[in-house]
């Protein structure tokens, strides 16, 4: 999974301010502690901004490494997608270039990229390794 960092920062009213670095796009101020419900509004101001770079065809950009204690998880299929998208951008293909050289049509790369389209791990799996990757699974232990 991708994690992108938060960094938090005290607003002096017993509330604070988080923002994004590689999404400098998102902030927010929150009024009480950085919790569940939180990171779920997060999450999807993350899948929002990603889906406005998609759509402006703009490489996005993987997790910096971060000192920070407290990260945005995207989920396995949406990793992927940010992966497989950023290889077409890397290579210069266009979502026409891929359907071809995967024998799919163009909306099926275009409904595999959708975040909000629910994609089998399978598709996405043969995605990636036409650009000869594969998907390993790796357990971390929870922060």
């Amino acid at each position: 999974m991708l994690e992108y960092p938060i960094a938090k920062k005290t607003d002096g009213n017993n509330g604070f301010f988080i923002s994004v670095p590689d999404f400098p796009e998102i902030s927010a101020n929150w009024l009480a502690d950085f919790d569940s419900e939180h990171q779920a509004t997060a999450r999807a101001e993350l899948r929002e901004a990603i889906e406005r770079r998609m759509i402006a065809n703009q490489l996005l950009p993987y997790p910096n490494p971060s000192w920070e204690d407290q990260t945005i998880a995207l989920d396995v299929r949406d990793s992927l997608k940010v992966a497989i998208y950023n290889l077409m951008k890397t290579n210069r293909m266009k979502r026409s270039d891929l359907a071809e050289a995967l024998g799919w049509s163009t909306r099926k790369i275009s409904e595999a990229l959708d975040l909000s389209n629910f994609t089998r791990t399978e598709t996405l799996e043969e995605a990636l390794a036409y650009f000869g990757y594969r998907v390993q699974i790796r357990l971390a232990t929870i922060r």
